[in-house]
């Protein structure tokens, strides 16, 4: 009977395991996307603020100690984060055909060919740099990358990297 029943169990098992496996060979780029801003953002975050008249100190959380990396591969992901941030930025200077692609969608209800070809090229290329940054992220980090993945994925990653003031100021 144990032969027979590790027989009905295994495709449950390799079905459980799959997922996961695809998930890490086939990251969503729109949750690095968000993880690389942030860690730009954190980058350029100023040591003080104005607070009803007063300077205050703000609390910017340090990615060696909220996700457990060296110096050295923070000033990687850094680097990385801001490299993509940039390409990101020249992707997004306006386009005048992204304004006739609006009105057409508003007016019509659906897009032309020729723009929603458009418009599916620049989500595609938005999606190839950031997926870009992430293996050169990956292969710098080696197995290191594993470290951020599980906090990029974690529930907790939004609120362990938002700046705070001081228990005396913000009230």
């Amino acid at each position: 009977m144990r032969p027979l029943l590790r027989a009905a169990l295994a495709p449950l098992l390799i079905a459980s395991i799959l997922p996961a496996q695809d998930a890490a060979a086939n990251p969503d780029p729109a949750i690095y996307e968000a993880f690389f801003k942030k860690v730009v953002e954190l980058n350029r975050a100023p040591a003080e603020v104005r607070l009803n008249g007063e300077t205050v100190k703000l609390s910017v959380p340090r990615l060696q100690d909220v996700i457990g990396l060296t110096d050295a591969e923070v000033d990687t992901l850094n680097r990385t984060a801001e490299g993509c941030f940039q390409q990101l930025a020249l992707l997004d200077q306006p386009k005048p055909w992204i304004f006739e692609a609006r009105l057409e969608q508003l007016q019509n209800g659906a897009l032309s060919e020729s723009l929603a070809r458009q418009m599916n090229q620049l989500k595609d290329r938005r999606r190839q740099i950031v997926l870009e940054h992430l293996q050169q992220l990956k292969s710098s980090l080696a197995e290191s990358f594993v470290r951020v993945d599980f906090f990029v994925h974690s529930p907790e990653n939004p609120r362990s990297l938002q700046f705070t003031l001081p228990r005396a100021a913000a009230h």
